[in-house]
């Protein structure tokens, strides 16, 4: 019995461990499962957190790397800006030593150095605020173009800007190019497009467009260009009634205009030969003028000339007769005493002298500038085959001989290195020279039809036809197509009355049977008196 209770009382508490081991084994076996389920929940916490932390690392080195860059590209603009400055001040030096040993030296040093030593010494110019004009942001110069323009233009030949003692040389960064416009914004870009194509870069021969007025199409255009933009202040002009210029008055506001930009353009201050302005001459286009690929290495050669011969009115780059079929050679140039325009430089010695006297409102400035008092019998250069031809249609003249003569310029496509030659056979003494040589050497035919059949022929040498008086000549140009009339008495591209063509690769002169200065009429008035006709 007692042992019954003891195996009982064993199995008891036997069952008793057993179900104890159960319920711990239970209880761990809770445990663990609790535990693996909150550890894989912590797990995904820890990793969302992760995750956001990278990503919010990585925009910071993202952020960092763009501003690294942003960094490093405004630091190769100002290496860029620096190494452009670097060469226009190359560009100068290199210009000076050329001026140096081109010219013997004076008391005190040469030219050269002194003129050198006066532009370290000038200051550079200040940025100026873009101002308003009529409506229009005009560039940044306008502000003091304005000024200039308005509190007595151009420096007067006392306080003319000087280095060194002397004038300032017609160097190409002393020496701007301005573009005459009023409402044409299609013919501007093309034009601006045929400088810009061109354009040597740099500080040489900086860029304006002068519009006549307001015009947002006009100032949009020159912007995309590059190109500096003055605006004229166009006004209503009061012309006499009845009078020729009130009919014609697309004359008198272009004539205005151009004094205004002349006088601002010249009129403009301390800049330096390095910055923009003073500046020693300027060339003049209009917004429907085409340039050739050598235009500005063409100035760049003869804008030294006016420096040289006081009895040079301006240098043009566009030749009258320059008609196609009387091609000429790309590499010839010569004096005129008849003012071309179409493309030409002025420098500020004859500026000075003009800007008290320009007609303004009285319009036809180029005519005005053709009669004696202006010209003075002075000569311009010309080239023989055209680097300007306009393309304007339609203007102020209303196709004025545009389809008769104008459109039928040849546009030289040479391209010469004008550096490359010699152009003092142009100074008026040895031109007279080799110019008279030339007239009476050339063989001397009777009639046009004459040249035209020795030309035929072929051969070389040059052909003569001489002219007895005015109306003859007009005869004569009418014959070859030619403009045939006369400003203040001088046909065009005429030198001492010559006018000079090539048929067949032969020059051909008209040449008078009389002494001529510049004046071909007979008794002096000028003018044509008499209805002239072809005639044979």
């Amino acid at each position: 019995m007692l042992e019954e209770d003891s195996v009982s009382a064993a199995n008891m508490v036997s069952n008793s461990t057993l179900r104890f081991a159960i319920c711990v084994v239970g209880a761990i076996a809770l445990m663990l499962f609790v535990n693996t389920r909150l550890f894989a929940g912590g797990s995904l916490w820890c990793d969302n957190r992760i995750k956001e932390a990278v990503s919010e690392k990585d925009r910071s080195v993202k952020k960092a790397l763009d501003q690294l860059r942003k960094s490093l590209s405004e630091q190769e603009q100002s290496v860029a800006q620096l190494r452009a400055e670097r060469a226009t001040s190359q560009e100068l030096r290199d210009k000076l030593a050329k001026l140096k040993s081109q010219r013997k030296p004076r008391h005190g040093g040469s030219e050269a150095e002194q003129q050198q030593q006066q532009l370290q010494q000038q200051p550079q110019p200040q940025p100026q605020p873009q101002q308003q004009h009529g409506g229009v942001t005009s560039d940044v110069r306008s502000a003091a173009i304005t000024s200039a323009a308005t509190h007595g233009g151009a420096h007067s030949a006392a306080h003319e800007p000087r280095l060194g003692g002397h004038a300032l040389p017609l160097l190409p960064s002393a020496i701007a190019v301005v573009v005459i416009a009023y409402n044409r914004p299609e013919y501007l870009d093309k034009a601006l497009t045929s400088i810009f194509r061109t354009h040597p870069g740099g500080s040489a021969f900086p860029v304006y467009v002068s519009q006549d007025g307001p015009n947002n199409a006009v100032t949009a255009v020159a912007k995309r260009h590059g190109a500096q933009s003055l605006v004229h202040p166009r006004k209503p002009l009061e012309l006499p009634r009845g009078s020729y210029i009130a009919k014609m008055q697309g004359y008198a506001y272009l004539s205005v205009h151009y004094g205004w930009a002349l006088r601002t353009l010249f009129g403009l201050g301390s800049g330096g030969v390095g910055g923009q302005g003073p500046y020693a001459g300027v060339i003049i286009l209009e917004e429907d003028i085409e340039i050739s690929a050598d235009f500005f290495s063409y100035f760049n050669a003869t804008a030294r000339l006016l420096d040289q011969d006081e009895s040079l009115l301006c240098v043009s780059a566009y030749n009258d007769n320059g008609q196609g079929q009387y091609a000429g050679d790309p590499r010839a140039v010569h004096r005129s005493d008849f003012f071309p325009g179409l493309g030409w430089l002025l420098s500020r010695r004859i500026w000075t002298e003009l800007d008290s006297k320009w007609p303004e409102e009285a319009g036809f400035w180029d005519d005005w500038l053709r009669e004696k008092p202006q010209r003075k019998d002075r000569a311009s250069i010309r080239p023989e085959v055209s680097r300007t031809k306009t393309f304007g249609e339609k203007g102020t003249s209303v196709g004025l001989f545009y389809k008769k003569y104008l459109d039928k310029i040849a546009l030289s496509q040479v391209h010469v290195n004008w550096q490359a030659e010699d152009l003092t056979h142009l100074l008026k003494d040895r031109y007279e020279l080799v110019f008279q040589r030339w007239i009476q050497e050339a063989t001397v035919v009777h009639s046009l039809e004459a040249a035209k059949s020795k030309a035929a022929e072929g051969g070389s040498g040059d052909l003569r036809v001489n002219y007895e008086n005015e109306n003859d000549l007009v005869r004569m140009c009418k014959r070859l197509g030619l403009m045939d009339d006369l400003k203040a008495g001088v046909p065009r591209t005429a030198y001492h009355g010559v006018v000079m063509i090539r048929i067949n690769g032969r020059r051909l002169f008209l040449a008078p049977s009389y002494h001529v200065d510049q004046d071909i009429t007979v008794d002096g008035h000028g003018v044509l008196r008499r209805k002239v006709g072809s005639g044979t």
